[in-house]
């Protein structure tokens, strides 16, 4: 297959035409087509990049669009000619994507930037998504600046028909090198009119703590609606906002001053997403100063009427005061996500608990894990999760419980980390106070939903361990068991024997069987009994 492919292009090159027509005509025979087909089938990966360097872009573009998406991930996994660009044509559509690899000697390949340069060229005028990552450090500052610069001046005449642009950096000086190499060899570009959709991404620790300030954008962005900079840093919301007069309708940033949390509430109108992530507004040494300024931004809130999602991040306990306050001016939204990741071991968060009325979908979330609750008010469900890394159960049962009415949880999410560490609470025979808090707590609890996250095998036989001692924990109504757990695959287990396990020690039949075992990680060995497996191969308790 290669060879006839390898012909064809020969064929191609001797005619001495760049028709296009011609190309599509080569593409139809489907030679190209199988010769990447054949090869992904043997897995001759070393062929595959033969032929790169033997057909021409053109003729690869046309390829990889004819490829199905399935067959398009195992060349861009087989491939690293790909893997560097990936070119991808549907319909009059250009995706781009370069990669500076880590290694000294693969920051600019030559042959990489020439099928760049054939590709831009081919498509002429279509709309362009270009996709820049840089994975090396600024530790390789002396060699970042030549490919920085010739990636700059190849995509230079094209950023005026860019709809998307993406820079994916392992640090922010990285970014700031990159927009100063775009700026220099296009200095007589001063707007990008077409872009839609614009995203940093920061890989660095310094979207977190903070940087100096790095250069600015330099070109205004008229017709932007998508603004992702949530894990950037060094860029100031007041001075990247004025670039955008049109309408934004979707902005993720993260807010380091007061100014910058002003300067999105005045541009929240036209919003239908925000994403604010409370950064290095909490390391302010005046933060009081600088707190009362944040809770007086409400005032330039605008219009919140278009917002379908609001999540607001923060990381420390005393930002609490800032959140309720956002809060109460979105009360006119109906989906809120809260993100609490704390950054001491001090347990805050409470307040919110309480806060969410009957108006407000809020959910509060955290990256790490932690006890979860559903709760009905009304006719609407309130989600609630919040982390408590080092929390007893009677630290639940006195600090969370007491904001919520057992009676209404409909849905339990616990991890490895806090399962023991709840029911000891309850399980304790030596407390009186203990023993209290179970009676109050657990005859009204009617648990619908149970998702247990673990991390090893080992703790399967220890959650069954707890259904058993704790049967007063699980309704009649229980429908759902979520066993997630996080291991290697090559281990394996045997779930029939858990299965048996939990039917016995749930009390369940073959007239009350379990709705659904949700089992995500394992490797299933042997036939379970009476329960349905809902994954992605087999449903329906086929």
């Amino acid at each position: 297959m290669a060879e006839r492919a390898k012909s064809a292009a020969v064929v191609r090159t001797r005619r001495g035409t760049d028709d296009t027509a011609e190309a599509r005509e080569i593409d139809r025979s489907g030679i190209v087509t199988s010769a990447i087909r054949d090869t992904l089938t043997s897995n001759r990966s070393h062929t595959l990049r033969a032929l790169t360097k033997i057909l021409p872009a053109e003729l690869w573009c046309c390829a990889w669009e004819l490829l199905p998406l399935r067959d398009r991930i195992a060349v861009t996994q087989t491939c690293k000619h790909f893997r560097r660009i990936a070119l991808a044509c549907a319909g009059l559509w250009t995706r781009v994507e370069v990669e500076i690899a880590r290694h000294p000697t693969q920051l600019a390949p030559t042959t990489y930037f020439a099928a760049l340069k054939r590709a831009l060229q081919w498509f002429g005028a279509a709309p362009l998504d270009l996709r820049v990552i840089v994975s090396v450090s600024t530790s390789y500052e002396i060699e970042l600046k030549k490919p920085f610069t010739e990636l700059a001046t190849l995509c230079g005449p094209h950023l005026s028909r860019i709809k998307s642009l993406a820079l994916d950096v392992a640090d922010i000086k990285a970014y700031s090198l990159l927009l100063e190499c775009l700026a220099e060899a296009n200095q007589e570009l001063k707007a990008l009119p077409t872009l839609r959709r614009f995203r940093i991404i920061n890989r660095g620790l310094g979207w977190l703590v903070g940087t100096p300030t790095v250069r600015p954008i330099p070109w205004k962005m008229p017709a932007l609606s998508e603004l992702d900079m949530v894990f950037s840093s060094g860029l100031a919301m007041s001075e990247v906002l004025p670039l955008v007069p049109g309408g934004l309708t979707s902005l993720s940033c993260g807010i380091h001053s007061a100014d910058d949390l002003i300067a999105v509430l005045e541009r929240s109108a036209s919003l239908t997403y925000l994403r604010l992530a409370m950064r290095s507004l909490s390391g302010s040494g005046d933060f009081a100063h600088e707190s009362a300024r944040v809770l007086n931004a409400g005032k330039h809130l605008r219009d919140t009427a278009n917002l379908q999602q609001v999540v607001i991040e923060w990381l420390q306990d005393h930002q609490e005061t800032v959140v309720l306050a956002l809060l109460d001016r979105l009360r006119k939204c109906r989906n809120i996500l809260l993100e609490y990741n704390p950054a001491t071991r001090d347990v805050g968060g409470f307040k919110l608990f309480a806060h969410a009325n009957a108006d407000m979908h809020l959910s509060c979330l955290s990256p790490n894990g932690g006890i979860s609750v559903a709760v009905e008010r009304g006719d609407r469900l309130v989600s609630r999760e919040i982390l408590f890394p080092l929390m007893t159960g009677s630290m639940f049962v006195s600090r969370v419980w007491q904001h919520i009415d057992p009676a209404k949880v409909t849905e339990l999410t616990i991890d490895n980390r806090l399962w023991h560490r709840l029911f000891e609470h309850f399980a304790s025979s030596g407390s009186s106070s203990s023993d209290a808090d179970a009676e109050v707590v657990l005859p009204n609890l009617r648990v619908v939903n149970l998702r247990v996250q673990l991390e090893s095998s080992a703790f399967v036989q220890e959650t069954v361990g707890v259904c058993r001692e704790e049967p007063r924990l699980f309704s009649p109504a229980l429908r759902v068991v979520c066993l997630m757990v996080k291991m290697p695959t090559t281990v394996v287990v045997r779930l029939d024997s858990v299965a048996r396990l939990l039917r016995l020690q749930l009390g369940l039949t073959r007239d009350r069987p379990l709705q659904m075992l949700r089992c995500e990680g394992f490797v299933v060995v042997g036939m379970i009994e009476d329960l349905y497996i809902l994954t992605d191969v087999v449903k329906d308790g086929q």
